[in-house]
């Protein structure tokens, strides 16, 4: 699963399967104030993705599974973004600011306050202008501008650095955010000879035999382009700083603008002419894809995927409930009385009322004690209904003279015998007529969808009549001018009257 970044949208990519087409993307338009210009973008290793303009001041974030779930404001223009798992960095033209996610409560009262709480707290400001790379990972900031320095994101302070030569300006920058914060600081730099990799313990020289203008980690697998060429380096950052390294090359045929891992075993790699390849680790195979005018990818890590697979199912069971419909005979009945209720007479309501008797028919099926009214009682009872549907008796008045609603009552077919309802049969089904559970979880994301669609149609009304306010007083100039049109009509006619009698 990755989000492909356009020129005028996004798209969502689903996880490959076993087939042999190649997986559809989804089309996700930009959010409706985005600026007219092209989308710049940056991802965290879960799968969030932030996207911003060149020249605007706002941020949109989206999860793994396209879903714009947030944004962040800030009061310059910004310049590069890294976001990490808890927050984000964000360099504008004259400093550096860290955001948090802020923590929110769970609960019904978090969802109520879900709007006035903001999702971005500001943790530090770095007075650092003109970066020109921004990484985050391991607990590190590391900030490129005219020189490379590396700050605390928990603290905001100032770390040492080993030294190391790169080629400044630094605008490439892959930083191993899977390192925890106990073992420092772990990211590679484009130098000189190929690549630097600068860890706690020390510097590494990677040689390379091209200039890279994108580099990618996953795991103990780096992967650089530069022009038409794909370097893959079995040893990544966790590698001993004495590791040999040896890169494999890799002859794209197309000039390359960027790099990512898709998996551990896939690369893809988007060209300047905004196609795709994917490059098998292994075999270092080549293969074309139907994707195009591609800016950026940001795949998202397997266990964002995970997740957002289990995350549909919910959603799955609610638009189950939603469009299911159970006013139809012999639909699956959700009551604990199926196995004592014949087979051919289940139907799915789950709740049924009968409709009232007549007095002269609830007389004739009440008990009596002469000997008369036993025969009575069995006729009445080979009509009467399902346990599951009423718990009255109906009359054994003929079916074509009752005025009642086929959906909401249903009689047996007359043949049926009187034994096919034992005692302990209409006992259970009552029983379980009044002792019905509480409704299960997916309730209250059905009632959260009930409430907002009436919000929805709450505001298509508004919107109606503010439509309707506006084309009323747009015709209003309108209709005045007509009105005086048609009075000077008549004056001229009349007029004209008078001339033609001579008076």
């Amino acid at each position: 699963m990755a989000i492909l970044v356009h020129p005028t949208s996004l798209s969502l990519l689903p996880p490959s399967s076993s087939s042999s087409r190649p997986p559809t993307p989804l089309p996700l338009p930009l959010p409706s104030r985005f600026p007219r210009s092209s989308p710049r973008s940056a991802a965290t290793p879960g799968g969030h993705t932030f996207i911003w303009s060149a020249s605007g001041t706002t941020l949109w974030e989206y999860d793994p599974r396209g879903r714009r779930v947030g944004e962040l404001s800030v009061p310059s223009p910004v310049v590069h973004v890294s976001p990490f798992e808890r927050g984000v960095a964000v360099a504008s033209t004259g400093d550096v600011r860290i955001f948090r996610r802020a923590s929110r409560a769970s609960g019904a009262g978090a969802r109520r306050s879900e709007k006035s709480t903001p999702r971005w707290t500001l943790a530090h400001t770095l007075g650092i202008g003109g970066v020109t790379a921004l990484g985050a990972g391991g607990g590190v900031l590391l900030v490129c501008a005219e020189q490379v320095s590396a700050f605390a994101i928990d603290s905001g302070t100032r770390m040492d650095l080993p030294l190391f030569e790169a080629l400044l300006p630094v605008r490439v920058l892959a930083v191993d955010a899977g390192q925890n914060q106990d073992e420092g600081l772990a990211f590679l730099l484009p130098s000189t000879t190929g690549l630097v990799r600068v860890t706690a313990t020390g510097v590494t020289a990677i040689p390379l035999p091209l200039t890279a203008v994108d580099v990618a980690v996953a795991g103990d697998c780096v992967a650089a382009v530069g022009r038409e060429m794909l370097a893959l380096v079995p040893a990544g950052l966790d590698a001993d700083a004495d590791t040999e390294f040896e890169p494999k090359l890799v002859a794209l045929g197309h000039e390359a603008a960027g790099v990512a891992f898709l998996d551990p075993h896939t690369v893809a790699v988007w060209t300047t002419e905004g196609t795709v390849l994917l490059v098998d680790v292994a075999s270092r195979l080549v293969t074309h894809t139907p994707h195009t005018r591609v800016l950026a990818i940001h795949p998202a890590s397997s266990s964002a995927s995970a997740v957002a697979q289990r995350q549909r199912a919910p959603e799955a069971h609610v638009l189950q409930v939603l469009t299911e419909r159970t006013n139809v005979a012999h639909a699956p009945n959700v009551s604990g009385s199926d196995a004592t209720v014949p087979k051919e007479k289940k139907v799915g309501f789950k709740r049924a009322v009968s409709a009232p008797d007549p007095p002269s028919a609830a007389s004739t099926a009440r008990i009596r004690t002469n000997p008369h009214a036993h025969a009575n009682a069995q006729s009445a009872h080979a009509h009467a209904q399902d346990p599951d549907l009423t718990t009255s008796t109906a009359a054994p008045t003929p079916l074509s003279h009752r005025t009642l609603d086929p959906q909401t009552v249903q009689d047996c077919p007359s043949d049926h015998s009187p034994s096919d309802h034992s005692p302990s049969d209409r006992s259970t089904s009552d029983r379980s007529i009044s002792e019905r559970g509480p409704p299960g979880p997916g309730w209250d994301a059905v009632d959260d969808l009930r409430r907002e669609i009436g919000n929805l149609q709450l505001d298509m009304l508004r919107m109606g009549r503010a439509l309707k306010n506006e084309i009323r007083a747009a015709v209003a100039p309108l209709v005045d001018e007509l009105r005086a049109s048609r009075e000077m009509v008549a004056a001229q006619q009349a007029e004209i009257e008078r001339l033609r009698r001579g008076y």
